[in-house]
């Protein structure tokens, strides 16, 4: 071969290799849907941060990596991991400009919670260049390969919804980090078993047998971030019930496990805000959970928080609504604000709702931008 040809051949085959991450790296530099519409705070710019959530890593692919959840790594992004990582490329190419200092993922990481979902979503993560902070979604929670409605096709399913004692094990060293990063970290009961005896459970002929019980790893934690201090407070509101009849994994709503079967997401949450409050200047408690705040959906009741949890949440906050000032979430895939009310109409905090980092939707390839001001 002459050495001309072999200059060539090797040309084409470097713009070959490289040209897909050349062109990913343009596009996360545009991306097509960044938000800056809410902010927190007033007076002096001070620093930002990011939220993303819903990505559903392995949907679409029924079987993201070997048979049954309990699976391998994936070598594949597959689509959904490939907009996840669209989304942390741009974080990446715009946190100093931009001055974020953290990104919040809001959920549903996974499409099925199969364990390969997640170990793809949670290394496309990593990639990023500042810290984030994973809180669990209802995709996550009961893991199942195959599709979800069972007429579809095969499939296996968990025994119960253990996917927050996996999502404590896979983010382990991702947290035992974010003490480094912020000030006042609390584990609250992120890694303590607590007894729910509201979870449901499949036998071995895949029946439901209703609150028959488990051990839950609610991932209820917070901290403190800026100067004066802004306190996050992540709450797991995901439901354990299994999903209607015909379906697989978990249900889509919204739980407050407080009963006297458990004691866990709200008892919690009412302590700790109840116990912290008053350290902190007005508007600056930040709540952070997968599903949304907002009366307008619930009537759907088992996609979220039901009539009576919604009215108990919102009564009860009503009582910090000077020190409450924020709930980001996310689950329905919208992009979208308003005002927290109580059924009297009485506002609690701002409501905020990030859209998905997906495809699909109408409001896709989402990106939020906060920007705080003291």
């Amino acid at each position: 071969m002459k050495r001309n040809q072999f200059f060539s051949i090797t040309i084409v085959l470097l713009l070959l290799i490289t040209l897909p991450n050349f062109l990913g790296f343009i596009g996360a530099g545009n991306p097509s849907n960044v938000d800056y519409s809410e902010t927190m705070g007033s007076g002096n710019f001070q620093w930002a941060f990011a939220v993303i959530t819903d990505s559903h890593v392995g949907g679409g692919i029924p079987e993201f990596d070997g048979i049954g959840w309990d699976d391998g790594a994936s070598g594949i992004d597959g689509t959904n991991g490939a907009y996840l990582r669209e989304a942390v490329g741009w974080i990446n190419c715009n946190h100093v400009k931009e001055n974020i200092k953290f990104v919040i993922f809001g959920g549903d990481l996974a499409d099925s919670g199969e364990k390969s979902e997640l170990r793809k979503g949670k290394e496309i993560l990593d990639t990023l260049a500042i810290p984030y902070v994973p809180i669990i979604g209802n995709h996550d929670m009961w893991p199942y390969s195959g599709p979800s409605k069972k007429s579809d096709g095969e499939g296996i399913e968990a025994k119960h919804a253990r996917g927050d004692e996996i999502w404590k094990d896979l983010f382990s060293n991702t947290f035992a980090n974010l003490r480094y990063s912020f000030m006042n970290w609390n584990d609250g009961l992120r890694a303590v078993p607590t007894w729910n005896g509201e979870a449901d459970k499949i036998d071995e002929n895949g029946n439901v047998i209703e609150d028959a019980g488990c051990y839950s790893f609610f991932q209820c934690f917070s901290f403190d971030y800026g100067n004066p201090s802004w306190h996050f407070v992540f709450a797991d509101f995901g439901t354990r019930d299994h999903a209607p009849s015909g379906y697989r994994g978990v249900h889509g709503g919204a739980d407050l496990f407080d009963s006297a079967k458990v004691q866990g997401t709200w008892p919690w949450l009412k302590n700790h805000i109840a116990g912290t409050a008053n350290n902190y200047k007005d508007d600056h408690l930040v709540i952070i959970t997968h599903f949304p705040p907002t009366k307008l959906d619930a009537p759907w009741g088992q996609m979220s928080f039901s009539f009576s949890e919604y009215d108990t949440i919102t009564r009860w906050m009503a009582n910090f609504q000077n020190k409450i000032g924020y709930w980001f979430a996310g689950h329905y895939h919208m992009e979208r604000a308003y005002d927290v009310e109580t059924y009297g109409s009485r506002t609690v905090c701002r409501g905020i709702e990030t859209g998905p980092t997906m495809g699909g939707h109408g409001c896709a390839h989402c990106i939020r931008v906060i920007r705080v001001y003291d």
